[in-house]
């Protein structure tokens, strides 16, 4: 009977860690944090970043993209077609890419750290990697992210530390910081002004004027444009 018991702890335990594994709760292992690292670098080493803007400041097209790191969704966009236009239009310098916050899918399980999400994104901002930070978060992000509370202020953190060239205590000090707290309000605000009611929502301004490319609008878009519509859609405006 004692042998059995152990037996049972023993089942119980590895059961837990099934669980805690499926959950997303062991994150990705070293070898899938380098993988990622190496995605993005190879992606986006080189092009210009300000803030919460990825190419040349004076690209004529400017793509202000809404999103919600959580969001599946944004994850196929990331790391789809957006990644084509990285490559195609804003590495040339005739796009730069805005990258605003709204929240959906954090919501579901994450929607107390929306706003830790978004500022720890604006903190590396202030360091010129924030496309570092918001595409490590897509290419990391674990198959049930919207159904799992796994967003933590050390999940947060383990991210800031795979970025190349952060400080990470300067890092750390822009979560307190109460401009960055305030833009992640700013953003909604605007979101909701401009039509915002899901993610990805694109807005796509140049010299042309602007247009907006949102899933919510019309059932039949896909919620992930292609290049070739982004491609289109900046000509419009162009």
């Amino acid at each position: 009977m004692i042998w059995l018991g152990g037996l049972t702890v023993t089942v119980v335990a590895v059961l837990v860690a099934v669980v805690v594994a499926s959950s997303g709760g062991g994150g990705p292992t070293p070898a899938a944090k380098r993988s990622a690292l190496a995605t993005v670098d190879s992606l986006i080493h080189g092009i210009p970043q300000s803030g919460n803007t990825l190419g040349r400041p004076g690209a004529p097209v400017t793509i202000t993209e809404y999103a919600d790191i959580v969001c599946s969704v944004c994850n196929d966009f990331a790391r789809s077609s957006e990644s084509q236009l990285i490559q195609s239009e804003v590495r040339p310098g005739h796009v730069k890419l805005v990258f605003r916050g709204f929240e959906t899918a954090s919501g579901y399980a994450n929607g107390g750290e929306y706003t830790n999400t978004q500022v720890a994104i604006r903190s590396a901002g202030l360091q010129h990697r924030a496309w570092y930070y918001i595409l490590l978060a897509f290419e990391e992000q674990p198959p049930n992210e919207e159904s799992v509370a796994y967003i933590t202020s050390g999940y947060l953190q383990d991210l800031a530390k795979q970025v190349p060239g952060l400080n990470l205590i300067n890092w750390q000090a822009g979560m307190n910081n109460s401009t960055l707290i305030d833009d992640v309000t700013t953003d909604a605000q605007n979101g909701h002004v401009s039509g915002v009611s899901g993610t990805p929502a694109i807005i796509i301004s140049g010299p042309g004027g602007s247009v907006f490319y949102d899933k919510s609008e019309d059932p039949n878009v896909s919620a992930v444009p292609s290049l070739a519509t982004l491609q289109q859609l900046i000509t419009q405006v162009s």
